[in-house]
């Protein structure tokens, strides 16, 4: 995306904080390359969320750049408070395709949506926020 761009406020790119940025890549399938633990890395971002711990995360794609924990390309997750400057790329990308997603991230585990809970004989529930019968 190129700096002139704007989000939904009028905000150009630059004046939108690391987590905004992120959204914006994640909602746009953008590439985006920023600093972590010192080096640059190109990361396709999936999903933002509160590690189990209690820290924003980034769940993504590492496509190139250094990586302390394994080979690239591949998932990883990164704390967004030390993430540095995000640059959001004009390159996008489709979605996970064969890799698929993680889903042993504690954080995947806390963001998905609770399972439905039944009643005692075994019939569904009510809907959260919605009158019980």
């Amino acid at each position: 995306m190129q700096e002139q761009d704007t989000n939904l406020t009028g905000a150009s790119l630059q004046e939108l904080t690391t987590g905004e940025r992120l959204v914006r890549a994640i909602l746009g399938h953008r590439v985006v390359e920023f600093a972590y633990d010192g080096f640059r890395r190109t990361v396709e971002p999936y999903l933002l969320g509160i590690h189990e711990a209690g820290e924003p995360i980034l769940l993504g794609y590492q496509t190139a750049g250094f990586s302390h924990s394994g080979e690239i390309p591949g998932w990883r997750t990164f704390i967004t408070t030390a993430i540095g400057e995000v640059d959001v790329t004009d390159r996008s990308f489709a979605g996970p395709g064969q890799t698929g997603i993680r889903t042993d991230i504690p954080c995947w585990r806390f963001l998905r949506a609770p399972e439905p809970r039944g009643t005692s004989d075994g019939r569904p529930g009510p809907i959260h926020g919605s009158p019980g019968r």
